[in-house]
């Protein structure tokens, strides 16, 4: 006569369940995580790149800001048009030389 698991866990909870079918689910989460860990390993376990220092990049901010100070020492510009101008060349130093190509 076959074993009714439904009407055992009815009438007994989970207790009169074997423990074989546990095990085997543990087993299959634990295998889906490892999948998960492995498929994603560059994305947990990897460090993001760092920039170089002397990026073109770099070079062009530092030339458009030594600019942009010094029209600020000369009085050309003030404070509020000196930031908005850096935020500009930013953009512009972004735009010629991207970081991440």
């Amino acid at each position: 006569m076959a074993r009714n698991v439904a009407r055992d866990v009815v009438r007994n909870g989970a207790q009169g369940t074997p423990w074989a079918p546990r095990m085997v689910s543990l087993l299959v989460g634990l295998g889906a995580l490892a999948v998960l860990l492995y498929y994603e390993r560059d994305t947990f376990f990897t460090a993001p790149p760092q920039e170089a220092e002397n990026t073109p990049f770099l070079q062009c901010l530092a030339e458009r800001k030594g600019d942009i100070h010094a029209m600020e020492q000369d009085g050309t510009i003030d404070a509020a048009q000196a930031s908005l101008f850096a935020q500009r060349a930013e953009a512009l130093c972004r735009d010629l030389f991207p970081t991440n190509p």
